[in-house]
Protein backbone atom coordinates (compact mmCIF):
# COMPACT_ATOMS: atom_id res chain seq x y z
CA UNK A 1 0.00 0.00 0.00
CA UNK A 2 2.75 2.45 0.97
CA UNK A 3 5.79 0.53 -0.22
CA UNK A 4 7.52 3.63 -1.59
CA UNK A 5 7.51 5.48 1.71
CA UNK A 6 10.11 4.66 4.34
CA UNK A 7 9.21 5.36 7.95
CA UNK A 8 11.80 6.21 10.58
CA UNK A 9 10.52 6.03 14.14
CA UNK A 10 12.57 7.89 16.75
CA UNK A 11 11.36 7.50 20.32
CA UNK A 12 13.20 6.91 23.62
CA UNK A 13 10.57 4.35 24.65
CA UNK A 14 11.20 0.83 23.35
CA UNK A 15 7.52 -0.04 23.80
CA UNK A 16 6.42 2.98 21.75
CA UNK A 17 8.93 2.29 18.98
CA UNK A 18 8.01 -1.38 18.64
CA UNK A 19 4.27 -0.76 18.92
CA UNK A 20 4.23 2.02 16.34
CA UNK A 21 6.42 0.05 13.93
CA UNK A 22 4.13 -2.97 14.21
CA UNK A 23 1.05 -0.79 13.59
CA UNK A 24 2.57 0.79 10.48
CA UNK A 25 3.66 -2.53 9.02
CA UNK A 26 0.17 -3.96 9.58
CA UNK A 27 -1.25 -0.94 7.71
CA UNK A 28 0.90 -1.64 4.64
CA UNK A 29 3.99 0.43 5.33
CA UNK A 30 7.40 -1.20 4.90
CA UNK A 31 9.27 -2.22 8.06
CA UNK A 32 10.30 0.89 9.98
CA UNK A 33 13.77 1.95 10.95
CA UNK A 34 13.71 2.36 14.73
CA UNK A 35 16.02 4.60 16.76
CA UNK A 36 16.02 5.69 20.38
CA UNK A 37 17.76 9.04 19.74
CA UNK A 38 17.69 11.58 16.94
CA UNK A 39 21.48 11.88 16.79
CA UNK A 40 21.73 8.23 15.73
CA UNK A 41 20.44 9.17 12.25
CA UNK A 42 24.07 9.71 11.23
CA UNK A 43 24.65 5.98 11.66
CA UNK A 44 22.20 5.20 8.85
CA UNK A 45 24.04 7.04 6.06
CA UNK A 46 20.77 8.33 4.59
CA UNK A 47 20.85 10.21 1.23
CA UNK A 48 19.85 13.86 1.09
CA UNK A 49 17.03 13.09 -1.38
CA UNK A 50 15.46 10.55 0.99
CA UNK A 51 11.67 10.24 0.66
CA UNK A 52 10.61 9.24 4.14
CA UNK A 53 8.40 10.08 7.08
CA UNK A 54 10.29 10.82 10.29
CA UNK A 55 8.07 10.12 13.29
CA UNK A 56 9.79 11.68 16.28
CA UNK A 57 9.05 12.20 19.95
CA UNK A 58 11.15 15.28 20.69
CA UNK A 59 10.02 15.62 24.30
CA UNK A 60 8.30 18.67 25.75
CA UNK A 61 10.78 21.45 24.99
CA UNK A 62 9.31 23.61 22.17
CA UNK A 63 12.48 25.50 21.28
CA UNK A 64 14.62 22.35 21.08
CA UNK A 65 11.98 20.48 19.09
CA UNK A 66 11.58 23.35 16.62
CA UNK A 67 15.34 23.50 16.00
CA UNK A 68 15.46 19.75 15.42
CA UNK A 69 12.49 19.80 13.05
CA UNK A 70 14.11 22.63 11.12
CA UNK A 71 17.37 20.69 10.94
CA UNK A 72 15.68 17.54 9.65
CA UNK A 73 13.75 19.47 6.99
CA UNK A 74 16.94 21.18 5.81
CA UNK A 75 18.90 17.94 5.70
CA UNK A 76 16.13 15.86 4.04
CA UNK A 77 13.91 18.35 2.16
CA UNK A 78 11.95 15.61 0.34
CA UNK A 79 10.94 13.97 3.62
CA UNK A 80 8.26 14.88 6.14
CA UNK A 81 8.47 15.23 9.90
CA UNK A 82 5.66 14.04 12.15
CA UNK A 83 5.91 15.16 15.76
CA UNK A 84 4.65 12.69 18.36
CA UNK A 85 3.65 14.01 21.76
CA UNK A 86 2.11 12.76 24.98
CA UNK A 87 -0.36 15.65 25.14
CA UNK A 88 -1.31 18.84 23.31
CA UNK A 89 0.72 21.91 24.19
CA UNK A 90 -0.05 25.08 22.29
CA UNK A 91 3.53 26.44 22.42
CA UNK A 92 4.84 23.10 21.22
CA UNK A 93 2.31 22.87 18.38
CA UNK A 94 2.93 26.40 17.15
CA UNK A 95 6.73 26.15 17.23
CA UNK A 96 7.06 22.82 15.41
CA UNK A 97 4.54 23.73 12.71
CA UNK A 98 6.35 26.97 12.03
CA UNK A 99 9.61 25.01 11.84
CA UNK A 100 8.20 22.83 9.07
CA UNK A 101 6.60 19.80 10.74
CA UNK A 102 3.90 18.12 8.63
CA UNK A 103 1.88 16.83 11.55
CA UNK A 104 1.47 17.05 15.31
CA UNK A 105 -0.04 13.85 16.70
CA UNK A 106 -0.82 12.91 20.26
CA UNK A 107 0.13 9.37 21.26
CA UNK A 108 -3.31 8.64 22.65
CA UNK A 109 -4.80 8.85 19.14
CA UNK A 110 -6.54 5.72 17.88
CA UNK A 111 -4.61 3.41 15.55
CA UNK A 112 -7.03 4.15 12.71
CA UNK A 113 -6.68 7.93 13.18
CA UNK A 114 -2.90 7.65 13.16
CA UNK A 115 -2.81 5.69 9.90
CA UNK A 116 -5.26 8.10 8.24
CA UNK A 117 -3.19 11.05 9.43
CA UNK A 118 -0.05 9.58 7.88
CA UNK A 119 -1.92 9.03 4.61
CA UNK A 120 -2.75 12.75 4.58
CA UNK A 121 0.86 13.62 5.35
CA UNK A 122 2.01 11.59 2.34
CA UNK A 123 -0.37 13.63 0.18
CA UNK A 124 1.28 16.80 1.39
CA UNK A 125 -1.52 17.76 3.77
CA UNK A 126 -0.66 19.24 7.19
CA UNK A 127 -2.34 17.45 10.09
CA UNK A 128 -3.17 19.33 13.28
CA UNK A 129 -6.01 17.83 15.36
CA UNK A 130 -9.24 19.72 16.01
CA UNK A 131 -8.54 19.64 19.74
CA UNK A 132 -5.36 21.62 19.15
CA UNK A 133 -7.22 24.09 16.95
CA UNK A 134 -9.71 24.55 19.76
CA UNK A 135 -6.83 25.53 22.04
CA UNK A 136 -5.62 28.06 19.47
CA UNK A 137 -9.14 29.46 19.21
CA UNK A 138 -9.31 29.92 22.97
CA UNK A 139 -5.97 31.72 23.12
CA UNK A 140 -6.75 34.02 20.21
CA UNK A 141 -10.22 34.79 21.55
CA UNK A 142 -8.58 36.32 24.62
CA UNK A 143 -5.96 38.22 22.61
CA UNK A 144 -6.20 41.99 22.09
CA UNK A 145 -8.60 43.09 19.37
CA UNK A 146 -6.98 43.74 16.02
CA UNK A 147 -6.90 47.21 14.55
CA UNK A 148 -9.95 48.20 12.55
CA UNK A 149 -7.73 48.55 9.47
CA UNK A 150 -6.96 44.81 9.59
CA UNK A 151 -10.31 44.05 7.98
CA UNK A 152 -9.05 45.72 4.82
CA UNK A 153 -5.88 43.64 4.63
CA UNK A 154 -7.58 40.92 2.55
CA UNK A 155 -10.03 40.68 -0.32
CA UNK A 156 -13.47 39.13 0.36
CA UNK A 157 -13.74 35.41 -0.27
CA UNK A 158 -16.33 33.99 -2.66
CA UNK A 159 -18.95 31.59 -1.29
CA UNK A 160 -17.06 28.63 -2.76
CA UNK A 161 -13.74 29.83 -1.30
CA UNK A 162 -15.39 30.31 2.07
CA UNK A 163 -16.73 26.74 1.98
CA UNK A 164 -13.35 25.30 1.00
CA UNK A 165 -11.59 27.23 3.76
CA UNK A 166 -14.04 25.90 6.34
CA UNK A 167 -13.40 22.34 5.19
CA UNK A 168 -9.66 22.95 5.15
CA UNK A 169 -9.80 23.98 8.83
CA UNK A 170 -11.58 20.74 9.65
CA UNK A 171 -8.58 18.87 8.21
CA UNK A 172 -10.15 17.59 4.99
CA UNK A 173 -7.76 16.77 2.14
CA UNK A 174 -8.07 18.21 -1.36
CA UNK A 175 -9.42 14.86 -2.52
CA UNK A 176 -12.17 14.82 0.11
CA UNK A 177 -13.10 18.44 -0.54
CA UNK A 178 -13.32 17.76 -4.28
CA UNK A 179 -15.58 14.75 -3.76
CA UNK A 180 -17.91 16.53 -1.34
CA UNK A 181 -18.24 19.64 -3.52
CA UNK A 182 -18.36 17.64 -6.77
CA UNK A 183 -15.40 19.45 -8.34
CA UNK A 184 -11.95 18.32 -9.44
CA UNK A 185 -8.89 18.31 -7.19
CA UNK A 186 -7.25 20.72 -9.63
CA UNK A 187 -10.11 23.15 -9.08
CA UNK A 188 -9.73 22.81 -5.31
CA UNK A 189 -6.03 23.66 -5.63
CA UNK A 190 -6.85 26.75 -7.68
CA UNK A 191 -9.33 27.91 -5.04
CA UNK A 192 -6.84 27.32 -2.23
CA UNK A 193 -4.18 29.36 -4.03
CA UNK A 194 -6.71 32.16 -4.42
CA UNK A 195 -7.63 31.94 -0.73
CA UNK A 196 -4.00 32.14 0.38
CA UNK A 197 -3.43 35.13 -1.88
CA UNK A 198 -6.54 36.96 -0.69
CA UNK A 199 -5.98 36.55 3.04
CA UNK A 200 -2.22 37.03 2.64
CA UNK A 201 -0.91 33.85 4.24
CA UNK A 202 1.66 31.38 2.95
CA UNK A 203 0.20 27.95 3.60
CA UNK A 204 -2.82 25.89 4.69
CA UNK A 205 -1.83 25.91 8.35
CA UNK A 206 -1.69 29.70 8.48
CA UNK A 207 -4.98 29.86 6.55
CA UNK A 208 -6.66 27.61 9.12
CA UNK A 209 -5.45 29.74 12.02
CA UNK A 210 -6.57 32.87 10.16
CA UNK A 211 -10.05 31.37 9.67
CA UNK A 212 -10.38 30.56 13.37
CA UNK A 213 -9.14 34.02 14.35
CA UNK A 214 -11.77 35.61 12.09
CA UNK A 215 -14.64 33.53 13.44
CA UNK A 216 -15.28 31.32 10.39
CA UNK A 217 -15.25 28.21 12.57
CA UNK A 218 -17.48 28.32 15.69
CA UNK A 219 -15.80 27.14 18.87
CA UNK A 220 -18.53 24.53 19.49
CA UNK A 221 -17.84 22.83 16.15
CA UNK A 222 -14.17 22.46 17.03
CA UNK A 223 -15.00 20.76 20.31
CA UNK A 224 -17.42 18.46 18.48
CA UNK A 225 -14.78 17.50 15.93
CA UNK A 226 -12.26 16.87 18.69
CA UNK A 227 -14.60 14.44 20.42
Amino acid sequence: MHTDIQTIVIDPSTLSREGLSGLLQAAGFPPSVRLDRLDRIDELGLPADLNAIFMVDFGSHPAVAADQVRSLRKRFPASRVVVLTEQYELRHLSSVLQAGASAYLVKTSSCDALVKSLSLVMLGEPVFPAAALSMIFGEQRDAPTQNADDSHMFRPLSDREDEILRRLVQGESNKVIARVLNITEATVKVHIKAILRKIRVKNRTQAAIWAIDHGLIPKDSLHAAAG
